[in-house]
């Protein structure tokens, strides 16, 4: 998953810029255009920051990840797996 830097009155967060297919990012429901703001207890201001949140999770344990979509707060469940 690719993402960039976004600021708006909506939502600061990692605005998602590409999904790759069958990756746990695919299959948790996250979409080109959602902004996440959360990756379990971690605020996510930047796309650097989301890349740190990520990297702290552990592989193979659920992580609630909150994201913008539409301007509305939706949480969807994230499986981490190895590269």
């Amino acid at each position: 998953m690719n993402a960039r830097t976004v600021v708006n009155d909506t939502a600061s967060g990692a605005e998602v810029a590409n999904v790759q297919a069958d990756s746990p990012a695919q299959r948790a429901g996250i979409v080109e255009g959602d902004v996440i703001v959360k990756v379990g207890d971690r605020t996510v201001t930047s796309a650097d920051e989301l890349v740190v949140a990520v990297h702290e999770q552990r592989i193979g344990e659920p992580v609630t990840v909150q994201l913008v979509r539409s301007g509305r707060l939706v949480d969807v469940q994230v499986t981490p797996e190895s590269d």
